[in-house]
Order: structure tokens, then sequence, then C-alpha cells
């Protein structure tokens, strides 16, 4: 079996805009807002046992995904993010694939975030339980390649043909660039602007969105003035 990487686990709020959650406990307009947090164990073994798991998320997902043999037999690796919504009640639903590799990538991490539902503190808003959407990012890795050289060879491929006006053949680069940096600000930035220049403004709006929710500031400039703020009524 190939070597697995998880590196990182991201969680983010809602409703509205989405906000890093840096700390245990965020203030928003005076609302102190907690994130759900990773137990470990189900609901009902916190109330027999009093006390919580010392097992990270991240840890678990680590220990319990596999290497689909498929995948590694179509030399298939990269960053999958997946968005989920943790429930009051501890229970997870409604995962989005945020930045898929594969649906075999996407979907063992999906299977695998599924067996933590009830594993989990719902998020706060002031004393009250209210669902709430986390985010994991899990990198697949064969070993043969450095993920972080790969995304930038990429995004110099395409900031070359962006030079020379070829906006489609800069965005198959910039899409091979998020497969191992989906979270890489001049990637999303030149995504977004290229997509907008082909009148996809949809896709140009989800990638300034998806700026402003790891927080780059300066992403609401472009969604002023091309989105709108409407882009953020589905959230």
């Amino acid at each position: 079996m190939k070597k697995l990487v998880f590196i990182l686990i991201a969680l983010f709020i809602s409703p509205g805009l989405f906000a890093q959650i840096d700390k245990d406990t965020h203030m928003l307009v005076d609302v102190s807002v907690s994130p759900p947090v990773f137990t470990g164990i189900m609901k009902q073994e916190i109330i027999k046992k009093k006390q919580k798991s010392h097992e990270t998320c991240s840890q678990f997902l680590t220990d319990n995904i596999s290497f689909p043999k498929e995948a590694e037999d179509r030399s298939e690796e990269g960053t999958v993010v997946v968005r989920f919504t943790v429930l009051p009640s501890g229970e997870l639903t409604h995962y989005n694939v945020i930045n898929s590799i594969s649906d075999r990538l996407d979907e063992e991490v999906i299977a695998t975030l599924e067996k933590t539902s009830g594993m989990w503190e719902p998020g706060y808003n002031n004393e009250t339980p209210v669902a709430m959407e986390s985010e994991v990012a899990v990198t697949f890795s064969l070993g043969f390649t450095d993920h972080k050289t790969m995304a930038q060879q990429y995004l110099k491929m395409a900031s070359k043909k962006l030079y020379k006006n070829k906006h489609k053949k800069a965005l198959k680069y910039l899409n091979k660039a998020m497969v191992y940096a989906p979270n890489s600000v001049q990637t999303l930035l030149h995504r977004g602007i290229i997509h907008h220049k082909l009148g996809d403004f949809a896709s140009a709006c989800a990638d300034w969105t998806r700026l402003k929710e790891i927080g780059y500031e300066d992403a609401d400039l472009y969604i002023t003035q091309y989105c709108g703020s409407d882009i953020f009524a589905e959230n």
C-alpha cells in the first residue's frame, strides 16, 4: 500500500459567510460562536464515560482511510477537500466535495467521515447547539512527487499561457495545480479571473468565494465588483 498522508483539518462555521476558526471560541458581532468538536467516541459513550477521547479527527482519518487499489493503479494523487455539516445531534450530513481528485478517492474520504457521525459535539451559538459546517483536507501521495513543487510548476505553466492570452490552456494548468494545492491563493485568484474572461461567471465567483473562506481579504474586491451580495444566499 502506498503512502497516505493526512495533512489538514480546517474548521469553518456557518450560516452566512464561512469564518475560519483559529481558537476554541470565536467572537462574531458580540455573539459567542464555538465550532464543532470531534470527540472520537459516540454520544452515548460520552454520557457513560463522562470524558472525551484524546484522539483527533485527523488521527482517526489517518488510521481509517485506505488508498484504493484502483486509484493507486491509475496513479491518482492529490488533496481531496470535503465540507460537511455537523448537526446539533453530533451526526454528520450534507457532504460536499470542494476539491475533487477522482471518484474513488473522494468516496473513500466521505465513507470514512461517515464513520465519525455521532462522534462530534455540535457547534454552539451562545449556549444553543446549532448545525455548523466543518471541512477536512486529505492528501493522497504515491511518494514519487513533491506536491508543492508540482503545484508551482503547473502555476508557472499557466502564467506563461495567460501572458499569451491562451486562457483555455492556462485554465487547464491551473486545474492541475489545484489537484496538489487546493487552497493556493494565487491559483484560486487567477483561475477565477480566467473563468470570468471565458464567461463562466459562476465558476469565477465560486473561486473568489473560496478565497474569502480561506481568509484572503482582497477577495471582497472581486466578489463585490463581479458577483454581488446574492452569491452568499445559498450558504
